[in-house]
């Protein structure tokens, strides 16, 4: 029995097959093959689109924190202002600093937008520091990009007050430090919570010399060998109740670790003789060199007595310093200068300097070598050197007038006195030193090659004038 045809169905076009039209692999010789269903609409030639992934909301903060060392064309102070841009949306602008290379800005700049994943992989945060004074391209001082998906990654979505390393060009190999920008960067999802911090986080993000630093994505790298030359300390102050200073050098680079020549046992003027190898790779962000004499102290902390800083970029610059007398100084007492520092810095919340007691003097020399690759740390021993010559100079202290003084501890009519220390870390003991004779307006002045100490001291008579110079006063009067 034949099957019956489709009323509705539309008759072939000439010289069409039976079938055609029909799916591949359907079998035209069933009932309704090929044939449309009822209620489907009718395919107009438009192909499907594949919908892609929705875009989600993002928060991006930028906090300008302070910009350190830009370098400038010569002769020019710039007037430093810092742009900031996040994609494709507006740049926006910190406040001007007017001339200067090092500042403050503490700006916080914000975006708010809509991002696919795709975008997000092609998206930067461009910080650049320009100079205000005009609007020429050519003006750029230094920039630095950072992937906003790199920044996505990172703990807590943030660089926490990171030192960046500005550049010119992007695509450019740096070869020295054009300044750096310390910034705070964060990038959260529209309902996730920004990271917080305490006070305690950010004091100790500013005193840390070894925090993290972003450098350019191209950098030229340069190899050195630092020699240092330790040969002696004289005049060492008794930090110790019993017995005498056990005495030893350290040198430290900022996130390195130190290194140390041996301990002198009971010795206020040792004698060491050592040499310390110290890497250096160029361009360096933090070139401090920080060489501190210390009391050892075993099974303890260690105390120290002074240090002293010097500049790395400025000693590869001279090559070669030859043997010379570093002064040391610190505070008065046996107790260390680093545990006054962070006592003042946890009640007071301050650093002032406190080095006002002469403690002593180092012998020695430095040079600085390049290398085709790193070398590791080393120390071994050298022979004394020869003392380097000394030159006399006239010390001359004119006393003219104290005041302001504090009344707590100078209350009225109490004894004023000025001490002038040269090359000796005791005080006085005794007698009071003599005092200097006064000297005339008129007469030759002649002062002594070797001052040791001179004090001067006097009690103030009713009205208020150091008899000492209604003296000098009398006399230059005749």
């Amino acid at each position: 029995m034949k099957p019956r045809a489709d009323p509705n169905a539309k008759p072939a076009a000439p010289g069409t097959a039976p079938g055609a039209g029909a799916p591949p692999g359907a079998d035209v010789n069933k009932p309704g093959a090929g044939a449309t269903k009822p209620g489907a609409r009718p395919n107009k030639g438009k192909t499907a689109e594949i919908k892609g992934p929705k875009p989600k909301a993002f928060r991006v903060l930028v906090h300008v924190i302070e910009a350190k060392d830009i370098k400038a064309p010569p002769g020019v102070i710039p007037d430093l202002i810092v742009t900031a841009s996040v994609g494709n949306q507006t740049t926006k602008y910190s406040q001007v600093v007017r001339r200067s290379t090092s500042c403050k800005f503490d700006t916080w700049l914000e975006w708010k937008m809509m991002m696919t994943y795709d975008e997000m992989k092609k998206a930067k945060v461009v910080l650049t520091v320009l100079n205000a004074n005009t609007d020429a391209r050519s003006d750029v001082l230094g920039m630095y990009e950072v992937p906003l998906l790199q920044l996505r990654k990172q703990p807590m979505g943030e660089y926490f007050m990171t030192w960046l390393a500005l550049y010119k060009d992007p695509d450019e190999y740096v070869t020295e430090m054009g300044g750096a920008l310390r910034v705070t960067l964060v990038c959260q999802g529209g309902l996730q919570p920004l990271p917080t911090h305490s006070q305690g986080d950010v004091d100790e993000a500013e005193v840390n010399d070894a925090a993290l630093v972003l450098m350019p994505p191209l950098v030229r790298w340069t190899h050195y060998s630092l020699f240092i030359a330790i040969y002696r300390i004289e005049g060492l102050p008794n930090m110790d109740s019993y017995g005498a200073t056990d005495a030893f050098v350290s040198v430290r680079l900022p996130g390195e670790s130190a290194m140390k020549t041996k301990v002198c046992a009971n010795s206020l003027n040792p004698t060491y003789n050592e040499l310390l190898r110290l890497p250096i790779m160029l361009p360096i962000f933090n070139d401090k060199l920080v060489i501190s004499v210390s009391d050892y102290d075993q099974g303890g902390y260690d105390t120290l007595v002074a240090d002293i800083v010097l500049s790395v970029n400025e000693i590869l610059r001279r090559g070669e310093i030859k043997p010379y007398w570093v002064n040391l100084y610190g505070v008065q007492g046996i107790e260390g200068l680093q545990s006054i520092r962070e006592r003042l810095w946890r009640s007071h919340n301050m650093r002032v300097p406190l080095e006002t007691c002469y403690k002593g003097r180092l012998l020695l020399a430095m040079l600085a070598e390049e290398v085709p690759a790193r070398l590791v740390p080393k120390i071994k021993s050298i022979s004394q050197c020869v003392d380097p010559q000394h030159e006399p100079y006239v010390i001359r202290f004119d006393l003219h007038r104290a005041s302001q003084v504090d009344p707590v501890s100078a209350p009225d009519n109490s004894q004023i006195r000025i001490e002038l220390q040269v090359h000796q870390h005791a005080r006085p003991t005794g007698p009071p030193p003599p005092r200097l004779p006064a000297v005339s307006s008129t007469s030759p002045r002649h002062f002594p090659t070797h001052l040791p100490h001179a004090a001067l001291s006097g009690r103030r008579n009713d009205d208020g004038v150091d008899p000492m110079h209604r003296r000098e006063r009398a006399r230059s009067l005749g």
